[in-house]
């Protein structure tokens, strides 16, 4: 597994159980390290961005979270599929995919298909 996924995977699962612990700002600092890292993954080559795709199935709600919400540019009906799934959890991750799928209908979240991205 490349480096960036496993770094990926690892941060969001810490900014889950941050975001599940109320710790803003320990939450707000892995955010932009997570952005970091997924704007590597979106530049590299193929075998990586693969990798990242798969995560739409890893076991951890914040990791397929993220993935879904990074991807809904790329295949949107997949990405909301999994974050309707998400929401039915109870808990601050279930909330968090609610209010995500809310906002990208109504247009507040941009994001772009990875497959037309340049690598």
């Amino acid at each position: 597994m490349d480096t960036f996924i496993t770094d990926y995977i690892t941060l969001a699962i810490e900014h889950g159980i941050s975001i599940e612990n109320g710790n803003d700002s320990k939450s707000n600092k892995i955010h932009s390290r997570i952005m970091k890292v997924i704007k590597e993954i979106s530049q590299s080559e193929s075998k990586i961005k693969n990798e990242f795709y798969g995560l739409l199935t890893h076991p951890n709600l914040s990791v397929r979270l993220w993935t879904a919400t990074e991807l809904l540019g790329t295949d949107e009906k997949k990405s909301v599929k999994i974050m309707l799934i998400i929401e039915a959890d109870k808990g601050i991750i279930g909330l968090t995919s609610k209010t995500l799928i809310d906002m990208w209908k109504k247009g507040l979240i941009n994001k772009t298909d990875w497959n037309k991205a340049s690598t």
